[in-house]
């Protein structure tokens, strides 16, 4: 039984109906506390040949990291207790509203941690409702040195006024909302809401400069596009968090 849900209805926050009961949103003040769980999930399988190869230190170990490439993301994350934690935490924790005894949730997370089609279910409706976009990555090593010189400065730029700080106190400042309110939005709801009064603000300044000089109106009902929300953690941040991974 796959997981039926449409995503135009998320922006409510409702929780999704599964085989095992709901599983719900995470808070935005939760993105911090599992930032680096969310990394790994949202990792495929040349993510992590790549992140390995990193930390590889010796030709031989960047040789044997190539069997990475033939198997499956279940397959790798199982035999990884970095990746099983990661998967256990986020999955304790979108499925707790169901109030079900710490055995039980162990069982469930312990069956979908088991059984494959389950595992790749649940890391979808995962991915989809905390906005987690798995970035391009390539098998070409060279050709996937460019995508991450690519991210690096597009993170650069976007550090500047993407950051939780400034989200959140945009958000507050304007609409006169309480950090703990904005807290216990979703990352949908928080991004929405922001982009949309980025729009709003674009309207008005279009708006003004119109009267005095020819100005393309940007106007404040144009579509919220999500697709190129990053919820990943920076490069020189995992590693000196997890750069020991190889050797575990």
């Amino acid at each position: 039984m796959n997981i039926l849900y449409d995503t135009d209805d998320f922006i409510f926050g409702d929780p999704i109906e599964t085989r095992h009961g709901k599983v719900r949103f995470l808070k935005y003040r939760e993105f911090s506390k599992f930032k680096f769980q969310l990394h790994f999930i949202n990792q495929n399988v040349l993510h992590l040949y790549f992140m390995y190869l990193d930390m590889a230190k010796t030709p031989e170990e960047k040789k044997q990291l190539e069997e990475i490439k033939n198997m499956s993301l279940f397959d790798i994350v199982r035999s990884s207790q970095d990746l099983i934690s990661s998967y256990v935490l986020v999955l304790q924790a979108v499925l707790d509203i169901n109030g079900y005894s710490d055995p039980f949730v162990e069982d469930i997370i312990t069956e979908i941690l088991t059984n494959e089609d389950q595992f790749y279910e649940y890391r979808k409706l995962i991915q989809d409702m905390n906005l987690l976009i798995e970035e391009k990555v390539s098998p070409n090593e060279e050709i996937q040195k460019f995508f991450n010189k690519a991210k690096a400065l597009k993170n650069k730029k976007n550090e500047k006024g993407n950051g939780v700080t400034s989200i959140a106190t945009a958000l507050a400042i304007q609409n006169g909302w309480t950090f703990d309110y904005i807290g216990d939005m979703t990352i949908l709801q928080v991004h929405a809401s922001y982009q949309k009064l980025s729009h709003f603000k674009n309207f008005e300044i279009t708006s003004l400069f119109a009267t005095v000089s020819k100005t393309d109106i940007e106007y404040w009902h144009q579509p919220i596009d999500l697709a190129e929300k990053e919820t990943g953690i920076k490069e020189s941040e995992f590693s000196s968090k997890f750069g020991g991974m190889m050797s575990s």
